[in-house]
């Protein structure tokens, strides 16, 4: 990433959104790394839109670094397998959903979120085996 993408994405935070208090709170050095970051994770998780930084628009960008930058270390306990959090006698229940991607660059491409995860929509696998009565593989064997 260039200077010019970074002055430009903090120029469009600064003049555009209005809860950017985590960002504007950090270090330069930080905020580089967070731009970084979501250009990375733009360029992999939404691959079929944005298949290199250049195609990233800067709102996406900027929209996109905030989320990053707000989220809580809870999220991240989250990734890492937590359920919940109990402090003080108050127990946090972390729901299963996956916000690595904000939800307004999601309503800006159009992607409905998955409804089990709340995030993108993945290619679901599974094998189904239809056994018959008498077959070698059935659990049920015909009786002579």
């Amino acid at each position: 990433m260039d200077g010019a993408k970074f002055d430009a994405v903090n120029d469009y935070i600064t003049n555009n959104i209005y809860h950017s208090g985590t960002w504007d709170s950090l270090a330069y050095n930080d905020q580089f790394k967070a731009v970084n970051n979501c250009i990375t994770n733009l360029t992999v998780y939404l691959k079929d839109y944005f298949p290199d930084e250049e195609s990233i628009p800067i709102v996406v960008l900027a929209n996109q670094v905030v989320w990053f930058t707000r989220i809580d270390d809870s999220f991240l306990r989250a990734e890492m397998g937590v359920t919940y959090i109990q402090m003080a006698g108050v127990m946090i229940t972390i729901s299963d959903k996956d916000r690595s991607i904000a939800p307004f660059v999601m309503d800006y491409l159009g992607i409905t979120p998955d409804p089990t995860t709340g995030g993108l929509p993945r290619r679901k696998v599974a094998r189904y085996v239809h056994r018959r009565i008498g077959t070698p593989k059935s659990v049920y064997r015909e009786e002579n």
